[in-house]
């Protein structure tokens, strides 16, 4: 699958340092293609010379069509099981504390777009949403102004990265090897899956859209299903299945992992993204189910990116990613779900 441009979810092809120089061009009208005109009025457009065509910077901040939110209750965005991102465009945004903005089912990430200040006060979550679907390498592709010497522009499209394929998951075995929990590669990805307690319930890699899932407990417990697809089932009495896309089964007495994976959120805000002491963003794991012969494997943490354009406030909010906790307790404990990454950065749009 050809790389995606977060930015208008189409297929195209990434350039990671293409230059742009401003061009007049008599013909220029008001950026009706967002082929690269650079104003609405003037009549210049950014030529590449690589001939890679630019996208607008009037569409980096998304189109505003949902206008002003400042929410009154906590909403829920209606989404079918893993469909395509789900995406909001708004002019400001100010989430009041005590409200929670998520989607109803999981999917491949919320992507809110904020063409002025953005304020997050409550909660916004894709915890246990994450897509049961193939990754895809993604990017959020941006173009920044550097300049040559003090006057000469130069244009560079840079990206922030979704890695299609996330981090591995456990591996069940010996404790001693260290090796049950989830992994955590770092930035751009998701976390893997942790491994039930035993010998064959290993957990899956995370993908571009979600953390993996977590295997089943027991000795002979399965694996879990590849994309963030179900977590592995119990084998024999008191196992616990590993959580995912859905829960994987618990052996008699074992109880069942828990349903869901981390998922994907993405900001992009033209003025000021603040986080007050308290919002909190998440893209948690679930827990495994617990098992007093074997418990079941985490499931993986998602991806959390916040690109702004003019400042970054933290009054003491929190922003994770976690890996869902592994079920059962010691010496017969499932592993946990590896931690995703969290990216936060000025873009510096032109």
């Amino acid at each position: 699958m050809a790389n995606k441009r977060i930015t208008d979810l189409t297929e195209s092809t990434f350039i990671s340092a293409s230059n742009f120089y401003l061009v007049y061009d008599p013909t220029a009208t008001q950026d009706q293609n967002a082929d690269g005109y650079v104003d609405f009025n003037k009549k210049v457009k950014a030529k590449n010379i690589a001939t890679q065509v630019s996208q607008s910077a009037l569409t980096w901040f998304g189109t505003g069509a949902q206008g002003s939110l400042n929410t009154t209750a906590s909403l829920t965005f209606t989404t079918t099981n893993d469909q395509e991102v789900f995406v909001r465009n708004y002019t400001s945004l100010t989430l009041n504390a005590g409200h929670t903005i998520t989607v109803s089912n999981r999917c491949r990430g919320l992507l809110i777009y904020v063409s002025g200040d953005c304020t997050i006060n409550g909660t916004v979550t894709m915890s246990a949403k994450g897509a049961k679907s193939t990754g895809s390498l993604a990017h959020y592709v941006y173009q920044a102004k550097n300049y040559f010497g003090n006057f000469i522009p130069q244009y560079q499209f840079n990206s922030v990265k979704l890695y299609g394929s996330g981090s591995g998951g456990g591996i069940s075995g010996s404790i001693a090897s260290g090796n049950r929990n989830g992994r955590s590669v770092g930035d751009g990805y998701t976390g893997g899956g942790g491994a039930g307690y035993g010998t064959t319930g290993v957990g899956s890699a995370g993908t571009s859209w979600s953390g993996g899932s977590g295997g089943g407990g027991g000795t002979g417990g399965t694996a879990a299903y590849a994309y963030a697809g179900a977590g592995g089932a119990g084998s024999g009495a008191n196992t616990g299945g590993g959580a995912g896309n859905g829960g994987g089964s618990a052996g008699p007495g074992g109880i069942s992992g828990g349903t869901g994976t981390g998922g994907l959120i993405i900001f992009v805000v033209k003025g000021t993204f603040t986080l007050g002491n308290t919002g909190a963003i998440t893209a948690n794991g679930v827990a495994g189910g617990n098992g007093s012969a074997g418990g079941g494997g985490g499931s993986g943490g998602g991806r959390i990116v916040i690109l702004y354009n003019q400042g970054y406030v933290n009054n003491g909010g929190t922003i994770t990613a976690n890996g869902g906790a592994g079920g059962g307790t010691a010496p017969t404990a499932g592993g946990n779900g590896g931690a995703g990454s969290i990216t936060i950065r000025e873009i510096n749009v032109w």
